[in-house]
């Protein structure tokens, strides 16, 4: 999992994340796929359907035809669930059962799309799979896409072609399912259509003006701008825009963009692998913020005028054209210039090969790092055509909008205000109405102002706008207005929360951002740990005897200086490419040699030994290897066809019993993270009875939730505690890599996921689902033997505020650095004749306080009214810490938090009775 752990904001217009979508335009195209839409059945079973055996021939699951709640009919895969052995290597999988069609008849060469909805239960890992073959005696596959179910009905799409001039009858259409639980899959078909091509968002609006660009000459400030910088590492870009807003002698009306770089003035940016990067960021090119639509085969030319403080300077100009995310990409031109002290244009044209596309330019130094330079810009310009024409304003009136004073992360003290600034290019008074919806972290409307602009002619005019207070939580501020016919919508993120007060914390980050603004962002709201890959034996020691630990130092010092507590790998992987026991014929790239054994064990026990002994002024936690046995990057066991590589877990145990008196002599007082760093059942029993929480302090699982409910883990995690009680007592579990993904706007639309991309198929419904679950699942582990937890990206591509981050701090701070789980909510197995098993509440004393978070599941809260009781002595609060009022308090999908200075947790737990008024039209 560790490859797929985002920890940073990546620029917008980088968009990193690698899947996509197809869509059907113009008249329905014919449908091949027989009773695709499951409207004919004979007793319950689907017409042109069969169900598949499983591999011992017998038919374990069942398939029939339902209607949906939202129209039409599905077919329902019924696969009765078996609870998790910890006996089993993998006890989730079970044989192979699905659904087929055969005689689906194709056209050689022929492009088709399959599409279909789909949705599953219970299901926890990547193994739906859809395929299209022919099944004759060498069959040919043409599609074979592994897909995870969601809990909500999800579209997908696929693009193929035919390549067989075979008939239909060995053609198979074919649905299977890996592990127990149910699927749904509805309104399944293949067509011959052309897609649509895939764009990229943000979308800009386009304008009757002839520049392209917003804010070309920054008349309203940095709005519409960010930074394009080098990307470090496997870490992310810069986020915002660096540089300052000057009224030094401008090119082209009141204001121009100053950008200082060289020593001491260029951003350094930081990751810690994949090597661990250390990057001085000295070309800073100002980017627009969004993709701009072109037409394919015209000429599109980016201009702007640049000087510098001495002459020699060199420029830089960027074009990026968005082509397919599935194919090409992004494609990037660009032109090198030497700028002089005195205003000069620079431009650069490009034939528009793609849909999209976005600038940049600024200063680069990287051939002269040494050496101071400023550089001024002003008058950027896109336009269609070779040359460059007179500079121009996108449109007549620009509107620019600033948060302060704190940028998107506010106090609940201060007041949110919005700098609103407009430039008039026209030769009449402008007038503009700023309409503005603040949206809550639910979705509830809280405040609408308005706000009414006079601009005079030729000029500039800037207005506070009062946001008031808000409240706890997360808040989107969407703002619309028009100017002639362009209606323009702008979307803001923002938090308001108390700053976290304590020095430590339950909750960390695998892999810190990259710069030091975002990992301030992450200590505020609760996350003071990362987690650190920079002692890897084989970056650090790249040839026998040449151990230099200035790699490391670099990462953990910054670490230490930004205010991080640190948990470091030591080492993320057994061997260096050199040391390996690896054939000759693995390549030394990535970890292929470094995930072997070492030839002399004695030489990772003596690194092992110097990186403890010179780093443990900064780090007092060591986690031995990373995910060893059950991944391909460490240790891999056969079934991932290393040559020469079939570990076992008693192999990773006997090097850990190795590995662990070296360390605690090196660092007596430090703390031993070891285990096979998986799911709370994987291995876990061959590690105890192997011995291996004897050379522990602290054993580590990463448990993903993809698109499994919190509550699932449940049975595992009272499995795992059950199995340490068996064998000596329990030690301390830290959750080392974890999270959910959701996003409430993607990356390009039309959108449907990419089976090559672990992100995009394990995206929940959207941000608010992501932050529940994460929070239901933080309190699950919590109340389940784990101490601490490290989960992923909380802000956005540009270092926005998403709704986890407010949802993540206010947990933190509910439960501060000193929280003992002390028992479950008192539950009645029914009350009022109705079944309670989907409420969940956990109490925690923390310090002086007792408190409880409770919640109804999603299937739960929709049968009907569930109320919790708040007894005098207790506060209510909801998910983003607002206060809650009334005697009682409805449940469900987001927690509230129930919290007594009077109390203590035990009697809390009991203090809180639940009511229920059943909904008879949810059932």
């Amino acid at each position: 999992m560790t490859t797929h752990s985002p920890s940073t904001a990546v620029l917008a217009i980088t968009l990193a994340l690698g899947f996509g979508a197809v869509a059907l335009t113009g008249a329905p195209a014919r449908n091949i796929v027989n009773n695709g839409s499951f409207d004919r059945a004979v007793g319950g079973q689907p017409e042109a359907w069969q169900l598949l055996a499983d591999a011992s021939g017998r038919t374990n699951a069942f398939l029939t035809v339902e209607e949906r709640r939202e129209g039409g009919s599905a077919l329902k895969l019924e696969y009765p669930a078996q609870p998790p052995r910890l006996d089993s290597p993998d006890p989730l999988a079970a044989p192979l059962v699905g659904f087929e069609q055969r005689g689906i008849a194709l056209n050689v060469s022929d492009p088709y799309t399959l599409s279909f909805w789909m949705r599953g239960e219970n299901i926890s890992g990547r193994s739906v799979r859809v395929a299209l073959a022919d099944t004759s005696e060498r069959e040919y596959t043409a599609l074979n896409e592994p897909l995870y179910a969601t809990p909500e009905w999800r579209h997908y799409e696929f693009n193929f072609q035919w390549w067989l001039n075979k008939a239909p009858d060995t053609t198979e259409l074919r649905f299977t399912l890996g592990e127990f639980g149910t699927l749904w899959v509805a309104d399944v078909a293949i067509t011959c259509i052309p897609p649509v091509p895939r764009r990229y968002n943000l979308r800009l609006s386009p304008t009757d003006g002839r520049n392209l660009l917003p804010n070309g000459s920054f008349e309203v400030g940095r709005d519409g701008w960010t930074t394009l910088g080098s990307k470090t590492g496997w870490g992310g870009d810069l986020s915002g825009l660096y540089g300052e807003i000057s009224q030094e002698a401008p090119f082209d009306g009141a204001n121009c963009l100053k950008v200082e770089v060289g020593p001491g003035k260029s951003p350094i940016t930081f990751f810690d692998c994949w090597p661990s990067a250390r990057v001085v960021q000295n070309a800073l090119l100002a980017a627009n913020r969004g993709w701009i639509d072109v037409s394919a085969g015209q000429s599109y030319t980016l201009s702007a005028y640049m000087k510098a403080n001495r002459a020699g300077v060199v420029g830089r100009l960027l074009i990026r054209q968005g082509g397919d995310p599935l194919k090409e990409g992004i494609q990037p031109t660009q032109k090198e210039v030497v700028l002089s002290e005195r205003w000069e244009r620079y431009s650069l044209t490009v034939k528009a090969q793609a849909p999209q596309m976005c600038v940049a330019v600024g200063p680069d130094i990287t051939a002269t790092p040494d050496t101071q330079a400023t550089a001024w810009l002003d008058a950027v310009q896109l336009e269609a055509g070779s040359e460059p024409t007179a500079p121009a304003p996108s449109e007549p009136l620009a509107i620019g909008f600033e948060l302060a004073p704190r940028g998107h992360v506010f106090t609940p003290d201060e007041a949110a205000e919005l700098h609103v600034t407009a430039a008039n290019a026209a030769p009449e008074v402008a007038e503009v109405l700023l309409r503005a919806s603040i949206r809550d972290y639910f979705g509830r409307i809280v405040a609408s102002p308005q706000l009414h602009l006079d601009v005079p002619a030729g000029s500039t005019a800037q207005r506070p706008w009062p946001l008031g207070r808000l409240g706890r939580g997360f808040f989107g501020l969407t703002v619309e207005w028009t100017i002639g016919s362009v209606h323009h919508r702008r979307e803001i993120r923002l938090a308001v929360l108390d700053p976290y007060p304590w020095n430590d914390s339950l909750f960390g980050i695998n892999h810190a951002p990259v710069a030091a603004d975002l990992g301030g962002m992450l200590r505020r709201a609760g996350i003071l740990w990362a987690r650190d890959w920079s002692l890897n034996w084989g970056w650090l020691e790249p040839e026998p005897g040449r151990l230099s630990f200035v790699a490391s130092d670099l990462q953990l010092d910054r670490l230490k200086q930004e205010g991080f507590k640190i948990l470091c790998l030591l080492p993320p992987l057994p061997s260096a490419d050199w040391a390996s026991t690896a054939p000759d014929s693995v390549p030394p790239e990535l970890w292929n040699r470094m995930c072997y054994l070492p030839k002399d064990q004695r030489r990772l026990l003596h690194f092992m030994r110097l990186a403890v002994e010179h780093s443990r002024d900064r780090v007092r936690v060591w986690e031995f290897l990373n995910e060893p046995v059950w991944t391909g990057f460490c240790l891999p066991q056969g079934d991932f066809s290393k040559p020469g590589a079939n570990y076992t877990p008693e192999d990773y145990v006997n090097l850990l019993k190795q590995a662990y008196p070296v360390i605690k002599a090196a660092d007596p007082q430090g703390r031993v993270i070891g285990g096979f760093a998986a799911q709370p059942w994987h291995y876990a029993r061959e590690f105890v009875a192997l011995g291996g929480l004897q050379s522990v302090d602290i054993f580590n699982i990463h448990n993903y939730g993809t698109t499994r409910a919190p509550e699932s883990f449940i049975g595992e995690m009272q499995a795992l505690l059950k199995l340490m009680d068996e064998h000596g007592g329990r030690k301390p579990i830290w959750l080392t890599e974890s999270s959910y993904c959701g996003m409430d706007q993607l990356p390009w639309e039309p959108w449907s996921p990419s089976s090559g991309d672990w992100a995009a198929n394990t995206l929940l419904r959207d941000e608010r689902q992501c932050a529940d679950w994460t929070v239901r699942y933080n309190i699950i582990l919590l109340a389940h033997g784990v101490e601490k937890i490290f989960g992923s990206t909380l802000l956005d591509e540009d270092g926005q505020p998403r709704k986890l981050y407010a949802a993540q701090a206010t947990l933190a701070e509910m439960l501060g650095p000193d929280c003992r789980f002390s028992r479950p909510l008192a539950i009645e197995e029914t009350i009022g004749g109705h079944s309670a098993r989907g409420i969940r509440g956990y109490a925690f004393q923390c310090g002086k306080r007792a408190v409880m978070p409770v919640w109804a599941t999603e299937a739960t809260a929709k049968s009907g009214s569930w109320r919790i009781t708040i007894p005098p002595g207790v506060n209510a609060r909801d998910v983003m810490g607002n206060p809650l009022q009334g005697e009682s308090i409805r449940l469900g999908p987001s927690p509230v938090y129930l919290e007594s200075d009077t109390l203590p947790a035990d009697q809390l737990a009991v203090a809180c009775p639940l009511t229920t008024r059943l909904d008879k039209d949810a059932l």
